[in-house]
């Protein structure tokens, strides 16, 4: 490269980042005629993106990415920076795990100072599937004890190769595998968040449970063990599955997730239902008039009363609740809950 000259990538480049899941190290640049000087220039005005010491990612290809995709990069940077190649034969001895296969995978994170906030926050349009984790999670199968050096926690952990895929060429621990290491580091209620999620997401009980036994010498997998028994795929938040907590541990069974009709047709499909009851529980999130295939916020909450009134004039007693309401006053939940159980006794 030509003193003064903007740099420009190397088209070499190109395909070795494509083979190590969109990064380059020092050595690979300077083999493609970028010494020290220009890598330094090619950082400073955006050409490359310095992921680590002498790990690099294309600027473009940085800046085009959202905040899963950059994480995922910033795994294959540490990867390779531990000497990891792609195509390696044998038996995975390092991988992606916890907290950042559980953010790749989109399962809500546990509170813990891995993540940039509490699943526990008070409004669930926080998105507890979408907070990156702060530091790089790592498995390895050839190390006798936990490392955390510049960003990457690498623990140490049997990696059978049924509990790795592929995210493109980069080794991730899969869903069942990811779902149970999260939940044996998660209090009660986050296991069954991450639980609820796995199997909606596609993991079976029978995958989960089967990773489990796989791990039954471990640490805290009773946690795991009772979360797997309790969860339900059909659950579409985290605030769904933790109504379903809260009516549960009062002695409340309720079904998820109904499609529910009246003389027109389809009304809709309820978080929560009581069937003999005649209730339905509606768990309210700012993130579902948030998300942007939401659409316009004032039609959805007009197509929301509309929907509502279907269903109290079919004959449907409606109890609306909140993330907030459940974490802070169950018992307020609970109460109005119990009084709309009676009603419909009463009215059947």
């Amino acid at each position: 490269m030509m003193r003064g000259m903007t740099p420009v990538l190397p088209q070499v480049l190109a395909p070795v980042a494509l083979e190590q899941g969109g990064v380059v190290t020092a050595a690979q640049c300077s083999e493609a005629g970028m010494n020290r000087d220009d890598r330094r220039e090619a950082v400073r005005v955006g050409v490359l993106h310095e992921l680590r010491r002498d790990v690099f990612t294309p600027g473009e290809y940085w800046q085009a990415s959202d905040e899963r995709e950059r994480h995922r990069i910033e795994i294959a940077g540490a990867l390779v920076a531990r000497r990891w190649r792609p195509g390696r034969a044998g038996p995975p001895l390092l991988a992606a795990g916890g907290t950042s296969a559980g953010f790749l995978h989109k399962l809500p994170l546990p509170d813990n100072p891995r993540t940039d906030n509490s699943v526990f926050a008070e409004a669930e349009e926080l998105r507890p599937w979408d907070r990156r984790p702060h530091h790089i999670h790592l498995v390895s199968a050839n190390r006798d004890r936990r490392t955390y050096r510049a960003g990457v926690e690498v623990r140490p952990a049997a990696l059978p190769p049924e509990h790795v895929a592929a995210q493109g060429v980069i080794p991730v621990c899969n869903l069942a595998r990811t779902a149970v290491d999260l939940m044996r580091d998660s209090t009660r209620i986050e296991a069954i968040f991450v639980a609820d999620a796995a199997m909606h997401f596609g993991a079976s009980r029978a995958e989960l449970q089967a990773v489990l036994d796989s791990c039954r010498q471990w640490p805290k997998t009773l946690t795991a063990r009772q979360a797997i028994a309790f969860a339900d795929g059909r659950a579409e938040s985290p605030a769904e599955s933790l109504a379903r907590v809260v009516c549960s541990d009062d002695g409340i069974e309720t079904e998820p997730q109904v499609d529910l009709y009246d003389a027109l047709g389809h009304i809709g499909r309820v978080d929560l239902l009581l069937r003999a009851f005649r209730v339905v529980i509606e768990v309210d999130g700012a993130v579902k008039y948030l998300d942007p295939w939401c659409g316009d916020v004032h039609r959805a909450i007009e197509q929301q009363e509309a929907r509502e009134k279907r269903l109290r004039d079919a004959g449907w007693i409606v109890v609306r609740t909140t993330w907030h309401e459940l974490m802070n006053n169950p018992e307020g939940f609970l109460s109005r809950l119990r009084a709309a159980m009676a009603l419909g006794l009463r009215s059947a």
